[in-house]
């Protein structure tokens, strides 16, 4: 039985094949470049046509938000922790919003570029305020007692409570067992540096120091004296009052700024109409400030950076503010109509979510948890769904 050979192809049909695969190589790299940097063939449209592309890369504070692009439900994102990277998308304004069951919706508008991937991070608080009651007694299992209630009294109707409530017109605590954490709130509540009053009251009572920061002419940003009555830090972020109104301030190194305070080099006009007349206004200032004080970084850079941002208060009267807890892009501010979580990103608008109604008398955040007193009834106010 004879063996089987296999022959070599003959030289000839060997360079025809080497040189179909160079050629097949030489063709195929320049479109996976292509590709790569965001063009796309667009074929939809009705004359066809080569399209530059950009995306979104949208963090959700929410354990299992809906994203919804221009009013679609996006369902094939790429998913990084929690957040959702969108590719491909055709250059112009587009509306994202985030919604859950239970929770309020987060909205927004951007402009997406080519090349260019454009960030946001999505909040979504309770739509029904979420407590944990702390009471003065409680039973061995832990259950808030109020004394001296007539039976079937609702302590916040309007809220949802971690545990049941007991109510009962006794006042024998015998049977009870001492809370140490109302102490302990009621003592934050009733201390003198308690920031409960009004800004504008601290104003008139406080001594009122300025500060400057030092980096600041170097950054390019004017070195003026900031009058205020209460400063927060939170990494490279200061939060301040001035002038009865609060304002968000980046202090850190020009290259890790983030990215809300910066929109692409465009005229005024164009960024008046994509971010709005907010945004327009620092981009403004930033390029005055850049020119008076011969920097060239917003010059030499595709993006312009503003320094400090307005907190909109909607007009309402300030009676507290701080960073939300464990984030430096959210504030906590505690209005004359309500407690409210408020984004410093003010790109399009500031979206707000109220926490609590205009019954709040006094807040404070204590080692991350906001603690709230409402007439005289002390709790923790929640910022997730309760789940039973």
């Amino acid at each position: 039985m004879s063996t089987p050979t296999v022959k070599p192809l003959p030289q000839g049909r060997r360079r025809v094949v080497f040189l179909g695969m160079v050629f097949l190589f030489l063709g195929a790299v320049p479109l996976f470049v292509f590709y790569a940097t965001g063009y796309r063939y667009d074929f939809f449209s009705e004359t066809g046509g080569i399209t530059a592309t950009g995306g979104l890369y949208i963090s959700i504070l929410a354990d299992k938000g809906e994203l919804f692009l221009d009013e679609a439900p996006v369902q094939d994102v790429r998913i990084f922790r929690k957040a959702s990277y969108i590719q491909n998308l055709v250059p112009g304004m587009h509306r994202i919003h985030v919604q859950e069951p239970g929770l309020q919706t987060w909205v927004k508008e951007l402009p997406v570029y080519p090349y260019i991937v454009t960030e946001a991070e999505a909040f979504l608080m309770p739509i029904r305020p979420q407590v944990r009651l702390v009471t003065e007694y409680q039973t061995a299992t832990g259950t808030p007692v109020y004394l001296g209630m007539s039976p079937g009294t609702q302590i916040l109707p309007f809220a949802s409570s971690t545990l049941p409530v007991s109510v009962t017109k006794s006042q024998a605590t015998s049977t009870l067992v001492v809370n140490s954490e109302y102490d302990f709130v009621s003592e934050l509540f009733n201390s003198e540096n308690t920031s409960t009053t009004t800004l504008i009251k601290k104003v008139t009572n406080e001594v009122v120091g300025g500060f400057k920061f030092a980096n600041d002419s170097a950054r390019g940003v004017a070195s003026s004296t900031e009058l205020s009555t209460t400063t927060r830090l939170w990494r490279d972020i200061s939060l301040y009052e001035r002038d009865g109104e609060v304002f968000a301030k980046y202090v850190g190194e020009q290259n890790n700024i983030p990215y809300y305070f910066c929109v692409p080099k465009t005229s005024l006009a164009s960024t008046s109409e994509l971010y709005g007349a907010q945004v327009m206004t620092g981009v403004a200032q930033a390029m005055e400030e850049s020119s008076l004080f011969g920097t060239t970084e917003t010059a030499n850079s595709s993006k312009i950076c503003r320094s400090e941002i307005r907190i909109d208060t909607h007009g309402k009267e300030v009676i507290y503010f701080d960073f939300f807890p464990n984030s430096g892009d959210l504030v906590l501010l505690h209005l004359e109509d309500g407690i409210f979580v408020v984004e410093i990103d003010d790109r399009s608008w500031q979206n707000s979510e109220q926490l609590y109604p205009d019954s709040a008398e006094k807040v404070i955040i204590n080692n991350g948890i906001i603690y709230v007193e409402d007439h005289s009834i002390y709790f923790e106010l929640l910022t997730t769904l309760i789940t039973q």
